[in-house]
């Protein structure tokens, strides 16, 4: 038993998916879905099209049950369009969930409470410069201005050397706690 072909006119088809008749005209032009001409008509094979388009079967027999007499016109068209937002929305939730599973998306809050730690601790490493005052005021008695200006280039190299250090304790933190417990830790 052969299943009955459901055709649609490009108005209609684009009614179906909820989008603009020119959309549909683009698509058929670009041939990205079926279709075929009859008379001055452009008729679209309306499963044949959603599978060319991505869609699922399981969405295109919904869409056949739901053209029964009865229904005011486009519900048919307005429920398609709502089921496949519930359906992208959980393809999206589906793809967060994968991708924070395997490292490549970390919690909000995760990320929030990692900055404060930062933060905390390139304060504690600003606040350390004022320790270097007297070799600043040695350095200007001996040399002036250019001694000055070595002095703080130093400063600010031991600075940077020491945020390197505390990030990079930081990271091998967050690495150890990404680890999975070895089987004899989770006993």
């Amino acid at each position: 038993m052969e299943a009955e072909t459901l055709e649609m006119t490009q108005a209609e088809y684009a009614r179906h998916r909820g989008v603009t008749r020119q959309a549909i005209k683009n698509l058929c032009d670009k041939q990205k879905i079926p279709f075929r001409k009859e008379g001055g008509s452009v008729l679209i094979d309306v499963a044949a099209a959603d599978r060319a388009l991505g869609e699922t079967r399981e969405r295109i027999t919904v869409a056949r049950e739901e053209d029964e007499p009865g229904l005011p016109p486009g519900a048919s068209a307005q429920l398609t369009k709502a089921k496949t937002a519930t359906e992208v929305y959980r393809a999206r939730t589906a793809q967060l969930e994968f991708e924070e599973r395997i490292g490549k998306l970390v919690p909000a809050q995760q990320v929030t409470d990692a900055a404060v730690v930062c933060a905390e601790n390139l304060l504690t490493i600003l606040n350390s410069v004022s320790q270097h005052a007297e070799p600043l005021a040695l350095a200007a008695k001996k040399n002036g201005a250019a001694g000055v200006r070595d002095a703080l280039k130093e400063i600010v190299r031991d600075v940077r050397t020491q945020a390197a250090r505390e990030f990079e304790k930081l990271a091998t933190a967050a690495m150890k706690a990404k680890q999975p417990a070895s089987p004899t830790e989770a006993e």
